[in-house]
């Protein structure tokens, strides 16, 4: 039996295996933008956790108090709640992100502040785009909405009106 031999040909292949060092965050949250996108789940999956489908409510009463067409539909106690659920996830994530090598630079402020600024970042200006009379339950205007690509329709189909999505592909 030969061994097996390969004539050189100026070419060369090196295999590498990287493992992580011990100590080191895992790479989904060693990036300053995906810890800011964690504290926003976070949030919102706190207020979800205890309210449900109600949870636009909740954060719709939240962000604009008095204002919102929708705030009877939410009583104290709930609001109180989900304060505190995203105070308390606000707390662990700042908990979380200060163990870890760069933290973030939001560390430095309150709990109270980053529920604060999520609410007016986020929710504030998804309220602001709802049109004048629409009310939770009523379908979206979609008239606005691109089109897909010619190849991708032709293998779509409309998705039923129950479905989160506007056309299944396959």
């Amino acid at each position: 039996m030969k061994p097996f031999e390969q004539p050189f040909e100026d070419t060369a292949a090196l295999n590498l295996w990287s493992r992580d060092r011990a100590g080191v965050p895992s790479p989904h949250m060693r990036d300053m933008i995906v810890r800011e996108h964690i504290l926003a789940d976070q949030l919102e999956e706190s207020v979800v956790q205890h309210s449900g489908k109600g949870a636009g409510l909740i954060f719709d009463a939240l962000v604009n108090g008095g204002n919102s067409p929708h705030f009877a539909d939410v009583d104290d106690d709930k609001l109180k709640k989900a304060e505190n659920a995203m105070l308390h996830a606000a707390n662990v994530w700042q908990n979380e992100i200060s163990e870890l090598p760069g933290r973030h630079p939001n560390l430095r402020q309150s709990a109270a502040k980053l529920v604060e600024e999520y609410l007016g970042h986020t929710h504030h200006s998804v309220m602001q785009d709802i049109p004048e009379g629409w009310h939770p339950g009523d379908s979206w205007d979609l008239s606005k909405v691109a089109r897909l690509p010619r190849e991708l329709r032709n293998r779509c189909k409309s998705a039923p009106e129950s479905s989160p999505f506007m056309s299944i592909c396959g």
